[in-house]
C-alpha cells in the first residue's frame, strides 16, 4: 500500500472518529444549553476541534511505537493539514490562512497538555492530570464553563469525563488495531 492511500485512510479513520465522537456528544452540549442556540453550535464547534487535537495525539502516540523519528516527523507533517483543511471545510466551509493559524495554536497548546499524560486513564485517580481522557474532559468542560451564565443544566467535571470515556473508548476499542496497522505500513 502507497503512503497516500495510507494517508487517506488516515485521514478518514480520524476524521470518522472525531464526527462520530461529537455527534455523540451533541446530546450533553443541548441538555447543557438547549437546542439550536448560538452557545450550542459554538461549544458544538469547539468540542469538535477538541476531539480532533485528541485524536491527533493519538495518532502521534501510536507512530511513536511504530515509526522512527523521521518517519514519525512526515507523517504528522503530511496528516495534520489534511485534517485541518478538511475540518475547517466542514465547518466553515471556507478556510482563512488566520483560521489555520488559529487551529494549529490551539493544538499545539493541547498536544503539550497530552504530552505529559503516561496513560489514558489513572486507576484510582479518575481527574488526574496525568490521563488523557481526563485532559480532553477538562478541556470541554472549560468551554462549558465559559458559558456557565447561558446553562439550563450544570454538568461537572466528572459527569463529562464519564461521558468522555464512553464514547471515546468505544472509538478507541473499535479502531484502535485498524491505526495500528495503517501505521505499520506507512513507510
Amino acid at each position: 500500500m502507497n503512503n497516500e492511500k495510507i494517508l487517506y485512510e488516515l485521514q478518514w479513520l480520524i476524521t470518522n472518529s472525531v464526527m462520530d465522537s461529537s455527534r455523540k456528544f451533541l446530546h450533553i452540549i443541548e441538555k447543557t444549553f438547549g437546542k439550536d442556540s448560538e452557545i450550542t453550535n459554538w461549544v458544538f464547534m469547539m468540542s469538535y476541534y477538541e476531539f480532533l487535537y485528541f485524536y491527533v495525539h493519538v495518532m502521534n502516540r501510536t507512530a511513536g511505537k511504530y515509526l522512527n523519528v523521521d518517519e514519525d516527523g512526515e507523517l504528522f507533517k503530511n496528516m495534520l493539514p489534511r485534517l485541518l483543511d478538511y475540518s475547517l471545510h466542514l465547518l466553515f466551509k471556507e478556510t482563512s490562512k488566520s483560521q489555520k493559524e488559529i487551529f494549529f495554536e490551539a493544538y499545539n497548546v493541547a498536544e503539550v497538555e497530552y504530552a505529559k499524560c503516561n496513560a489514558l486513564m489513572v486507576e484510582h485517580e479518575p481527574l488526574s492530570k496525568r490521563a488523557t481522557l481526563t485532559v480532553l474532559a477538562r478541556r470541554i468542560h472549560f468551554l462549558f464553563q465559559r458559558h456557565q451564565k447561558y446553562q439550563i443544566n450544570n454538568f461537572d467535571l466528572a459527569e463529562i469525563l464519564l461521558v468522555i470515556v464512553e464514547i471515546v473508548g468505544d472509538e478507541l476499542v473499535s479502531n484502535q488495531h485498524k491505526l495500528d496497522i495503517l501505521i505499520k505500513k506507512y513507510k
